[in-house]
């Protein structure tokens, strides 16, 4: 009796048991097993060979073993043939066929066939050489990293690959084109992908090493040196203290374990002719400050471990505006977009300093500026602060820093490591589910790595906010129009389809289509003409 003609349901059932078996002594092991079935379960292939499945992502040669040896059982319990003598009789059956035609059509030649590969005089298969990264190469720096470091088998990022990995690789991870050296040893990781020792998952991307990985990273651990592999690799006490459940993302430092520090957004500059005055003059007040590209804020401060150096976010940011600049973003609609960002970074408290001193005349907007201070405070609950200068900013920013750092003085962190988020909106969700479960003298902190990705102008956008985006690009569309727009079309594709399935003049589409609606939302003949010039040709 013959198989079914796809194995997969059967393959997947098998590796499912495994998996729950696995769960009981070996958390990698059943990490692995999950995502075999995961990828299998995906995966559009007729299985009808436990070998095919080692062309699935994440299915190692152990994996592809383990199931034929069930498979064998199977077929031995059920009274089926193997895979191995159905195929072997379906060959012999084609060939003998094929055989008995060509004596038919030429009986001189049938006893010149060449011998059949079953006869014993088949060529040995070229079997494929494992890949094993060079010793103290890229590869082999982020292999023994995942399989030291990763012990709970839930992946790591980029950042903490790279900072356990220098100490066990002769080049440096990160380029200089200065000096020339463009190659940077985190490349080794694209080879690791490809040769499926490592597979990527979530955003921010966060690696974890196959079985065949794993098997690999064993062994060349095995190789070097057993007692600098114990020094520096497996510590016996981690300095991290890890909750012990295992579901949940967060790691915490205990009060003592870190240090506040202020960090600026290395854009944020009193003039052009002096870039440095926040820096300089905070370090000069004693205030320990560093300076760096932030995707949000002009000033956010960090816990700094004091053992390891990792970073996480407080729950404190600040956004500074001169009074000219915060006038002109009401006026094109950029101070709403800039708003709603710094709520969906999940940070309880947000400060908004604005700094008057401008030479411009701004009376001409009082009325607008007392409108978006007090809708500040009231509906976004931020701490408004209102400054003469940059030098009392400065003073702010000092006084402001010895408070935090008295806050956490005998608080502990929860330092959250949110995985696979689709959008900003999720992350502050997700976040503020954990905050409510934590004690009341431990904080929550955010993974410096993952808010500096999900609240970046665009790694995160919904499609929805990339078209707001978009359309907010013409001049004359502020944040209040182009929401009524993406609401009504919801893509781009959607409008550019709608323009040309309308039978009128399209330059007055949007102009008819909104004709309802009063006040900022109101799209006027000539905004409804721009608009159509730039999505009605496309």
């Amino acid at each position: 009796m013959d198989l079914p003609s796809d194995l997969k349901h059967l393959f997947l059932a098998w590796l499912e048991e495994e998996r729950v078996k696995a769960e009981k002594f070996s958390t990698h092991l059943a990490s692995v097993y999950s995502r075999g079935v995961d990828n299998i379960r995906a995966s559009q292939t007729v299985f009808q060979h436990p070998k095919q499945l080692g062309s699935v992502q994440g299915v190692g040669p152990k994996t592809v073993a383990l199931i034929s040896a069930r498979l064998s059982k199977y077929c031995d319990e059920n009274g089926y043939k193997t895979v191995e003598e159905s195929v072997k009789a379906s060959e012999d059956k084609a060939r003998d066929a094929a055989g008995n035609e060509e004596e038919a059509e030429n009986p001189t030649n049938s006893k010149k066939r060449k011998p059949r590969k079953s006869d014993g005089n088949a060529m040995k298969k070229k079997t494929k050489k494992q890949y094993v990264p060079a010793k103290r190469s890229g590869g082999y720096a982020i292999l023994i990293t995942l399989h030291s470091f990763d012990r709970r088998r839930s992946g790591m990022t980029k950042s903490e690959i790279i900072s356990e990995a220098a100490q066990f690789c002769e080049s440096s991870f990160d380029p200089n084109p200065a000096t020339g050296q463009f190659y940077s040893a985190w490349q080794s990781m694209k080879t690791l992908l490809n040769k499926e020792l490592v597979v990527s998952n979530g955003r921010p991307a966060r690696f974890s090493l196959t079985e065949e990985g794993s098997q690999i990273a064993e062994t060349l651990c095995l190789e070097d040196t057993p007692k600098r592999l114990l020094k520096d690799v497996a510590p016996p006490f981690p300095i991290l203290q890890e909750l012990e459940v295992p579901d949940r993302p967060f790691t915490v430092w205990n009060s003592g374990d870190f240090s506040v520090v202020l960090l600026l957004d290395n854009r944020e500059i009193k003039s052009k002719d002096n870039r440095g005055f926040f820096g300089n003059t905070l370090q000069r007040m004693g205030v320990t400050n560093e300076t760096r590209a932030l995707s949000i804020g002009d000033a956010v401060w960090i816990a700094k471990h004091n053992e390891t150096g990792k970073e996480a976010i407080l729950d404190f940011i600040l956004e500074r505006k001169r009074l000219d600049d915060l006038l002109m973003s009401i006026r094109d609609g950029r101070f709403l977009e800039q708003k709603s960002r710094l709520s969906r970074t999940g940070i309880d408290h947000v400060y908004y300093l604005i700094e008057e001193q401008s030479s411009r005349d701004v009376s001409f907007m009082g009325d607008s500026l007392q409108t978006a201070i007090s809708a500040t405070i009231t509906n976004s609950k931020f701490h408004v602060k209102r400054t003469a200068d940059a030098e009392e900013t400065a003073h702010f920013l000092r006084d402001l820093t010895g408070l935090i750092v008295e806050y956490y003085k005998d608080k502990s962190l929860a330092v959250m490591q949110l995985q696979n988020l689709n959008s900003q909106s999720e992350y502050a969700r997700r976040l503020e589910f954990h905050r409510s479960r934590l004690a009341e003298d431990t904080k929550c902190a955010h993974s410096f790595e993952t808010l500096q990705v999900i609240l970046s102008k665009s790694d995160m956008a919904t499609v929805g906010e990339m078209f707001i985006r978009m359309l907010m690009a013409i001049k004359g569309v502020s944040l209040d129009k182009a929401v009524v727009i993406q609401r009504r079309y919801g893509t781009p594709l959607k409008l550019v389809d709608e323009y040309e399935r309308y039978t009128g003049d399209g330059r007055k589409m949007l102009l008819d289509e909104f004709k309802g609606e009063v006040g900022n939302k109101k799209i006027g003949p000539v905004l409804s003409d721009k608009i159509w010039q730039v999505w009605g040709g496309v």
